[in-house]
């Protein structure tokens, strides 16, 4: 009779134990996938980031130059134009006169410098007499740069934008670089500058 008992005892022992184990059991690969779950429930979720890389881990590899694109914004400039532009020392400074195809004619201005930095152009204006400045024949082909400027205000700031020889006009202003042929009246163009004031 005891052996009996003894031996349901320990049935009832077991199998308890497998209830238990079987009931405390969940889906381990879930757990696994969402991290582990503390005492007080909240979800610890694996921390991916990359490990520090020290600058022996580096030897022997390329690494790449941060891109510094160009900056018109310093210059007070909006261009789409890759290639930089001439700044001072222009060939002539005038008004269109005349324009003719791949040319044009400048009534050029007189330039003196009063202070530094300061300017002083001397023009004749739309419908002057200009029989006392030099006229001087700008000629263009599509390699020359064209573009305008628009400065604003008492040229507190500017902005360039490409253009095409439809953009000259006569009476417009214009500062064009380039290379006078032996005659000295005759400019071939690089880079000419169409001038836009607003106030």
């Amino acid at each position: 009779m005891r052996k009996r008992l003894w031996k349901q005892m320990i049935l009832l022992g077991i199998s308890g134990m497998m209830i238990l184990g079987t009931s405390g059991c969940g889906d381990s690969s879930k757990a696994a996938d969402s991290g582990q779950v503390t005492e007080q429930g909240t979800s610890e979720v694996p921390d991916e980031s990359p490990a520090p890389v020290s600058p022996e881990d580096t030897e022997g590899t390329e690494q790449a130059e941060p891109s510094s694109g160009p900056s018109d914004s310093d210059a007070g400039m909006d261009s789409s134009r890759s290639v930089s532009r001439k700044e001072g020392d222009e060939d002539l400074v005038g008004d269109i006169k005349e324009l003719g195809d791949g040319q044009f004619t400048v009534v050029a201005a007189i330039t003196e410098e009063l202070d530094e930095g300061v300017l002083m152009i001397a023009s004749p204006g739309p419908d002057g007499d200009d029989s006392d400045f030099d006229h001087v024949t700008v000629i263009y082909d599509e390699d020359t740069d064209i573009y305008i400027r628009t400065i604003y205000g008492n040229g507190e700031r500017y902005e360039d934008a490409d253009a095409s020889a439809e953009d000259l006009s006569k009476d417009s202003m214009v500062l064009v670089w380039g290379s006078y042929g032996d005659d000295g009246t005759t400019l071939h163009a690089d880079q000419i500058q169409i001038e836009k004031f607003v106030r």
